[in-house]
């Protein structure tokens, strides 16, 4: 399949399912964005007592502050978030998946799926990020080590390795739909993410590049272009990507057979 035909299926399933996407993603950011509004919170609670007149803060206040209550349960909560946002993502995997097959999807799904594959998601995750911060190490430190004198130098390399680091990251994309559309285990999840998009990579980064270039090109759209991101954008470039997975997986069973 054509990386114009992803984008129709995402675009098609997007208008047929418009109030289904729209209020599931509303609700996705307004529960993130109202955990971090109690972070925020705790953060300045915790840095209260320490602000002087003109509203600076002495760095000597360091330990005080992150030793406070407040700053160790915004801590807390700031991983809760996270945790949170993984899996309302995972559950509005869910409904593209339907949305790619049908009219009228629930918002239910939503909580369903976020419900029954959390565990999963959230072991995914974790398997990705080790594998991604394992690569930083090995991608940065030696350079840090060796060029740490030569700061042009340093620039440039690091500007290159970020890019490369980047590239490899968009192998791991696809872990969420593994969970979602397979029933993968966390493992498998990450694995398979990483075979689909290796064997078809070309494509796929393509596929990514075009709904970046978009919003980038929305960036410059004064104050509305968050809305535009974060509901059209967003949802359409999963949808594409749902759809992509859904194509490759069947490929890459048939291959493993």
């Amino acid at each position: 399949m054509a990386l114009k035909e992803h984008i129709e299926n995402a675009w098609n399933a997007y208008r047929n399912n418009f109030l289904t996407i729209m209020g599931a993603q509303m609700i996705a950011i307004t529960v993130v964005i109202g955990l971090m509004m109690f972070v925020v919170g705790g953060m300045a609670l915790s840095a209260s007592p320490f602000v002087a007149e003109d509203g600076t803060i002495s760095d000597e206040y360091a330990p005080q502050i992150m030793a406070s209550p407040y700053f160790l349960l915004a801590g807390a909560l700031f991983l809760v978030t996270i945790l949170v946002a993984l899996v309302l993502r995972a559950g509005l995997i869910g409904i593209y998946v339907e949305a790619l097959g049908k009219k009228n999807v629930k918002i239910d799904t939503m909580f369903a799926v976020a419900k029954e594959k959390y565990k999963t998601v959230i072991g995914a995750q974790l398997f990705a990020v080790a594998i991604l911060l394992a690569g930083a190490a090995v991608l940065f430190i030696p350079t840090l080590a060796v060029l740490a004198g030569n700061i042009a130098l340093l620039d440039t390399v690091l500007t290159i390795e970020v890019i490369i680091f980047l590239l490899f990251a968009l192998m791991f994309s696809l872990t969420n739909q593994a969970v979602v559309v397979s029933g993968d285990r966390a493992i498998d999840a990450v694995k398979k993410s990483y075979a689909i998009v290796k064997g078809n990579y070309i494509q796929f980064l393509a596929l990514a590049f075009i709904f970046f270039a978009a919003d980038l090109i929305v960036s410059y759209i004064p104050v509305v272009w968050v809305v535009i991101s974060l509901l059209f954008i967003q949802p359409v470039s999963v949808l594409a990507y749902t759809s992509f997975y859904i194509e490759n997986a069947k490929a890459h069973a048939k291959r493993r057979k």
